[in-house]
């Protein structure tokens, strides 16, 4: 799990952000949430049907599992697993995991016994925190399950107060969770991420597209993929509201349009093939689309603006639709935002251009850049790099290549197998 690349300055073909200046990269996203708690304890953090938590009752639960996580052994950088349905529980679980320094696996309850087995096999949790209707889908663990129903919360004396030495500045390679890919192309990869790097992510996202205190935003993906990251903390370290949907939401498209009216969600993030379909429902159905609705990130795939898509957006004054490029191993490293007349937006957008502390290198066969234009691998350097792949060392060399455009060695870039060019207007 070494070879993490901390921010570097920016160089690329094209202009990305400028660096994110902030003490913030020396901190972990528990810290950024608990900075946000101490400013708005009163303020609604999350809500999922008739319950909700303010951020300082989720700040007093996540620090109280966190005390219960030390006292269990866990120590920091131990690997975590959670597996959970969308619940109240599940944001807490990540919370507390965080807080007692740990890094969190997640488990999709609804994967197959056989892949779930592996992840648990290969990560090897010390811990399992999960819920009691789920300990059979857990049978093939020898790991310790930790149940988070409400009702089966461990008393802990003295739950406020946030966990002694969390204000500490954390290390560069400090663990932030381990995320697995589909396994579409051979067996499923364990992703090491570190907290620097979901820093400089979430520090980008709080000045590149800023949501407000008060504003409402839907926790659409699955715990699994990394977007229920994205979407989860550059809510809670801002003020904003998380709302959590019922998992069988996700297929039934009026009950999805339905709630992020009632829920007056401002903020949505959604692979593209669901935003068609969304604008496909509005255009067939009569229905307005909710004007609360204001920014729709994409990403996960090739995004395409089609008539329905145009006929969606101009429905909804002043929004905005966000285009974010980035593998699992990176998260998200470019982002384009169309705005303005829906009707001139491009049928095929482009990926944009790299967020702050990123680099993106077209390179050729030989890892030389590429004139603009002309097509080539992209390879992706900089703060959002992970570590590599959990017990993986020679796919793990394979894939994370030094960079040498930094001048100094140990600096590692991420070979994407995607391909790309540089347009003249550097995106």
């Amino acid at each position: 799990m070494d070879g993490y690349v901390g921010p570097v300055a920016d160089a690329s073909l094209s202009e990305p952000d400028p660096p994110v200046v902030s003490r913030a990269a020396d901190r972990s996203i528990h810290q950024l949430f608990e900075t946000q708690a101490a400013l708005t304890p009163d303020a609604i953090a999350v809500v999922h049907g008739g319950r909700s938590l303010t951020y300082a009752e989720l700040d007093a639960r996540a620090n109280q599992l966190a005390r219960v996580l030390q006292e269990l052994g866990v120590r920091p950088n131990a690997l975590v697993g959670i597996c959970v349905e969308r619940s109240l529980e599940m944001v807490w679980g990540v919370l507390g995991i965080l807080k007692a320094g740990g890094a969190y696996v997640p488990l999709d309850p609804r994967y197959p016994p056989d892949r779930l087995q592996h992840m648990l096999e290969d990560s090897k949790p010390e811990l399992v925190l999960t819920q009691s209707s789920l300990i059979p889908t857990l049978a093939v663990t020898a790991a310790e399950l930790l149940i988070l129903d409400a009702e089966s919360q461990p008393a802990v004396c003295d739950p406020a107060g946030n966990i002694p030495g969390s204000d500490r500045p954390r290390s560069s390679g400090d663990l932030l969770y381990v995320i697995y890919t589909s396994g579409s192309t051979g067996r499923p990869k364990g992703i090491v991420m570190p907290h620097r790097a979901m820093v400089n992510l979430i520090e980008w996202h709080r000045r590149a597209l800023p949501a407000r205190s008060g504003e409402r935003v839907l926790q659409f993906a699955a715990l699994s993929f990394d977007v229920a990251f994205q979407e989860m903390f550059s809510t809670l370290c801002v003020g904003a509201t998380l709302v959590l949907l019922d998992e069988w939401m996700r297929t039934d498209i009026a009950a999805l349009a339905g709630l992020i009216a009632s829920q007056r969600i401002s903020r949505l993030f959604v692979p593209p093939l669901m935003l068609q379909t969304l604008a496909e429902y509005f255009t067939s159905s009569g229905v307005a689309p909710p004007p609360c609705l204001t920014d729709v990130i994409a990403a996960g795939e090739q995004l395409r603006v089609t008539p329905a898509v145009v006929s969606f957006f101009a429905s909804i004054p002043d929004s905005r639709l966000h285009n974010h490029y980035g593998p699992t191993e990176t998260h998200v490293v470019t982002d384009l935002t169309l705005s303005g007349n829906p009707a001139e937006w491009p049928a095929l957008p482009c990926i944009g251009r790299p967020i702050a502390n990123t680099q993106i290198h077209i390179l050729d066969e030989r890892t030389q850049p590429v004139p603009s234009g002309a097509l080539g691998e992209i390879y992706i350097a900089g703060a959002n790099v992970a570590c590599g792949y959990l017990n993986r060392p020679e796919l793990t060399a394979e894939r994370f290549v030094e960079d040498p455009f930094v001048g100094e060695s140990g600096r590692l870039m991420y070979r994407t197998g995607d391909i790309g060019r540089w347009r003249e207007d550097g995106t």
